[in-house]
């Protein structure tokens, strides 16, 4: 998982774990609810983006590179 990933992760964590503690008001679940769909729609277009990323094909073992010639 990249960097940014475990950070927007994080944040949802703690984001999520004020959210359902005690005494919330509701201007404050609004802003935290408002702030988690934020932060996983980032989170979304992150993977979305890795996973149109084109891949590169795997090596196969015992397949080597041929030599150059001038």
């Amino acid at each position: 998982m990249s960097d940014e990933l475990s950070r927007l992760a994080r944040r949802l964590e703690e984001d999520a774990a004020r959210l359902s503690e005690d005494g919330v008001g509701d201007e404050e679940a609004a802003r935290l609810a408002s702030e988690i769909a934020r932060t996983a729609a980032e989170a979304a277009a992150i993977v979305e983006r890795t996973l149109r990323e084109p891949m590169p094909a795997p090596r196969v073992p015992g397949q080597g590179s041929l030599p150059v010639e001038d």
